[in-house]
């Protein structure tokens, strides 16, 4: 299965990712790791950076960042990332095309390596190499993440709580902009982790490929005791 997971910053995106890894590696087999979830300035490296790490990064200069952050996911587009079962990517080029214009420096509509724009390209890319790719976009109120960062503050968070309509907005924007074919949206705003897992499987079902559908049933036959 390959996901291009995205959400605004406490929407649930990793927590709903996590709880997907669990359910596709007992469902389908094979293993997904924990996906590539470094996007994000300052955390743009697989494993926790160091907090001298991350002051260093956000120190960069918007150039240095821009130039960074175009290696960084050009690196994850390299055709040995697509031969696996499984391939799972967090924000990505959608966090950058929210959050580089607004928060980084760089990447605003008619700049140098404009983001939304990178996005598109990106995203012919990715189609390119495995159409079956499914865009998830997460969400949940306003009012809720706002509860969400009172509750449970991140270390160097990208979005204060007077952006969070606007950021949620850009979100929905790219979301639809995007040309990947196959898109769902899970709304985790009053639903459980387990809730928000129920009606990600239902709602991914139609457009699983054929490969992730063969695994399906040959676990299943597995845990049933049907297959030798």
């Amino acid at each position: 299965m390959r996901l291009l997971m995205t959400g605004c910053e406490y929407a649930g995106v990793t927590t709903l990712t996590m709880a997907i890894k669990e359910w596709a590696e007992g469902a389908m087999g094979g293993e997904i790791g924990d996906g590539h979830d470094h996007f994000q300035v300052p955390h743009l490296a697989h494993g926790e950076l160091t907090a001298e790490e991350q002051n260093q990064v956000l120190a960069l200069s918007p150039h240095l960042k821009e130039i960074f952050q175009r290696y960084n996911m050009e690196y994850h587009m390299q055709p040995s990332f697509f031969d696996a079962q499984h391939h799972v990517l967090i924000g990505m080029h959608i966090d950058e095309a929210v959050y580089a214009p607004i928060y980084y420096s760089y990447g605003a509509p008619g700049e140098y390596a404009a983001r939304s724009d990178f996005a598109r390209h990106m995203e012919e890319r990715l189609v390119g190499y495995a159409p079956d790719f499914i865009h998830v976009l997460v969400k949940a109120s306003p009012e809720v993440i706002a509860s969400r960062m009172d509750e449970n503050p991140h270390q160097n968070p990208v979005v204060p709580k007077k952006d969070i309509k606007k950021i949620l907005s850009r979100f929905e924007e790219e979301f639809e902009a995007s040309t990947m074919l196959n898109k769902i949206t899970i709304d985790t705003s009053s639903a459980t982790v387990d809730e928000s897992l129920a009606d990600f499987i239902q709602k991914v079902a139609p457009v699983l490929n054929d490969r992730d559908r063969t695994a399906m049933l040959v676990k299943k036959a597995e845990k049933a005791g049907d297959w030798p």
